[in-house]
């Protein structure tokens, strides 16, 4: 009696507390809890959002009512670093998850109905996902049943394609561990910009040429402002063939960074301070001929190293070395 009493008591809170679920925000003055979950009333106060799992992982079953409510959302940081989550079945009367809710779940399989606000999700974050049989189809007479659609032939298989995220839309690459921005949502050309990476502990860190995530693949252009700012871990960097642009800060103040090798031959823009602050850094390969004194940005080389030396192609040595002299290193070598 005690047990059951204890599983769905209700815990009062007297602090207001802000809930975002798939990027809207619900204000909330009671939080409650079970064994294994926290939960709020949604903004309709109709449904439950669960806020916080307290399980010990493994496989989880979302419930489809709570207190007599239908479950309708999972809050971001729900699950949030649940590394010993292995599956998690969510109904499909979840219509709203948070971008983080399942940040560092690296082991999830997420298994939902087919077409479920889940599943796009897990396709939008790359995460494993399956459509299990939830229930048996609603009887109908035989006579009025439809019939099933057949499958499409190979050839018109063949033809389909996922479709990109908007402009603007935030996604993680797990596999190359790092967040990203969608830049363009053109189905011809899909590009996004490196926000940060996922992996803080890594010593060497590869802005990748490419990420596929839901099935699209999207081109690498551009490392975001202040994207590696303040990284004491890092040590060497490498970055994509498709970057047009580094901006402004992007690996500013990382204390241990020593190398950084640009493969793009796109690349036109490195933003104001964007290596100032490397005090061990010695090594900038660059192999684009884009480069113009005026979109080396200001203060890109201070603080680096006396004996810093920038690897630049043979046919812009005389222009870079005019290029880079007056960006806060006055030391600085440039060779072919």
């Amino acid at each position: 009696m005690k047990k059951t009493m204890w599983k769905w008591k209700v815990v009062i809170t007297l602090l207001l507390c802000m809930v975002a679920v798939g990027g809207r925000w619900s204000v909330c003055k009671v939080q409650a809890a079970n064994e294994d979950f926290r939960y709020v009333s949604d903004s309709a106060g109709t449904g439950i959002v669960i806020t916080q799992y307290n399980g010990p992982g493994g496989n989880v079953d979302i419930p489809g009512q709570i207190d007599g409510k239908i479950v309708t959302g999972i809050g971001d940081t729900a699950f949030w670093y649940c590394a010993s989550l292995e599956s998690i079945t969510i109904p499909a009367s979840v219509e709203n998850i948070g971008d983080s809710a399942f940040e560092q779940c690296d082991k999830l399989e997420i298994l939902t109905p087919k077409d479920s606000a889940a599943e796009k999700y897990a396709n939008r974050y790359n995460i494993k996902v399956k459509n299990p049989d939830t229930g048996n189809p609603t009887p109908q007479e035989p006579s009025t049943e439809t019939p099933a659609t057949p499958a499409p032939s190979t050839e018109e298989a063949s033809t389909q394609t996922n479709v990109p995220e908007e402009k603007g839309t935030s996604l993680t690459a797990k596999k190359e561990k790092a967040k990203v921005k969608v830049t363009s949502g053109s189905a011809a050309n899909p590009t996004v910009e490196y926000v940060a990476s996922t992996n803080k502990s890594s010593k060497t860190v590869k802005v990748p040429d490419t990420v596929t995530i839901g099935g699209v693949s999207y081109k690498v252009t551009s490392v975001k402002d202040k994207a590696f700012k303040g990284n004491k871990k890092l040590t060497s960097v490498t970055v994509g063939k498709n970057v047009t642009s580094i901006g402004k800060d992007a690996f500013k103040g990382c204390a241990n960074l020593k190398s950084v090798t640009i493969n793009s031959t796109k690349l036109k823009t490195i933003g104001a301070n964007a290596f100032s602050g490397n005090k061990k850094m010695t090594k900038l390969t660059l192999k684009t001929t884009k480069l113009t004194k005026k979109s080396v940005g200001k203060n890109a080389l201070k603080g680096t190293n006396k004996k810093l030396t920038i690897k630049v192609p043979k046919k812009q040595l005389k222009k870079y070395k005019a290029y880079f002299k007056g960006k806060g290193n006055k030391s600085v070598k440039v060779t072919k």
